[in-house]
């Protein structure tokens, strides 16, 4: 079933709803997924120092808020269902990085640029997403993370444009203050990218998701989030020789980017082999986060099953015990680890541990016993 809803911009009017039976839906369980569609018009009346690229930016970020803003209202006001515990603000930061806006007609007159754009997404599917990203520590840091660099561009673009609009057209100060304008909306065209990316990867559209991140930085060449998750797509995709690459830039455009290093050390050891190199990645890694437990785990893992350091191992896994003490798979090679070293007392402990977290092997371990 399709609910579509038409609202025209500079007055917001609501012109039809289809399917009026949709809250009993709703409040009685579906069978089906429901489609809801908003579309929506916007008019950007260019200034003088714009031109077509830097109109299309400031009308697609437009258009592309008020229908996040319609999609949210209609969570709220009219799907509500019982596990979407989320106020207005939570709700419109897991909109931005899951709805995609599709545009559907635009133009420029070399005046104006008109888009006419559309979201369409089932608010089932839509709830599933928040909470699948709400359960990944990593992924809502980064999101945080994403959503103040825009807020810190849209603030820097107003300020800018504001300057520019009263700046002598030709000065020098007008041309300095023309080039931060440009470098402001391609940060923002360059993060809206990212989360087009981010959406698809959500979908499982991994060429798609490839293309946006490629896109992204092709606006905004410093956009590292868009380099370090299409490193992420690469990987997955078995292309490690790019995932490196992409991880090359990362560092390259933030040095403090500590997550690049676990990453980067961890293709380097279980890829290529590299040990030296991922080596000092990891240590990299830990002098910038000291409490990154994937990069003591990532190196105790490689010190226990591929250089035979077994004590460095221990200390490792040891460390990343002390930082998650659930974690089945430090506790089970700790466990290997003394093992090789011929402390079986010790094995046996941390086997029944991992055992005890849900570890397989060591479930089977501690059957045989």
């Amino acid at each position: 079933m399709l609910t579509t809803l038409r609202l025209q911009s500079l007055g917001i009017k609501l012109l039809s709803i289809v399917a009026p039976f949709l809250l009993l839906l709703l409040a009685g369980g579906r069978a089906h997924a429901e489609i809801v569609s908003f579309s929506d018009e916007l008019i950007y009346q260019a200034e003088d120092f714009d031109n077509m690229q830097t109109s299309r930016v400031i009308a697609f970020a437009k258009v592309k808020n008020r229908m996040q803003e319609h999609y949210v209202k209609y969570l709220l006001t009219t799907y509500a269902p019982v596990n979407m515990r989320f106020d207005k603000d939570q709700i419109s930061f897991f909109i931005t990085v899951i709805l995609r806006t599709e545009v559907i007609d635009e133009q420029w007159d070399g005046h104006s640029y008109r888009i006419d754009a559309r979201v369409s997404a089932d608010p089932a599917d839509i709830v599933t997403k928040i909470n699948l990203i709400r359960g990944d520590k990593q992924k809502m840091q980064d999101l945080k993370t994403i959503r103040g660099i825009m807020a810190t561009a849209i603030a820097s673009f107003d300020k800018i444009k504001k300057e520019l609009g009263a700046a002598e057209p030709g000065s020098g100060r007008h041309s300095f203050l023309q080039k931060d304008y440009l470098a402001a909306l391609k940060r923002i065209a360059g993060i809206n990218w990212f989360y087009d990316g981010f959406s698809r990867q959500l979908d499982s559209k991994i060429n798609e998701a490839l293309d946006a991140y490629s896109r992204g930085i092709e606006s905004d060449e410093l956009n590292v989030y868009a380099y370090y998750y299409r490193s992420k797509v690469f990987d997955g995709l078995g292309d490690y020789r790019q995932a490196l690459d992409s991880l090359n830039k990362v560092i390259e455009v933030e040095p403090k980017f500590q997550l690049a290093y676990t990453y980067r050390a961890n293709i380097y050891f279980m890829v290529f082999k590299d040990y030296a190199r991922a080596i000092s990645d990891y240590a990299k890694a830990l002098e910038l986060n000291p409490a990154d437990d994937g990069a003591y785990y990532g190196r105790g893992l490689m010190f226990a099953t591929r250089m035979k350091k077994y004590k460095e191992a221990i200390a490792d896994f040891t460390k990343v015990i002390e930082l998650n003490p659930k974690n089945a798979q430090a506790y089970y090679y700790r466990g290997m680890s003394y093992g090789y070293l011929g402390d079986y007392v010790r094995r046996g402990e941390d086997y029944k541990v991992s055992a005890e977290l849900g570890h397989p092997n060591a479930i089977e371990y501690m059957n045989r016993k």
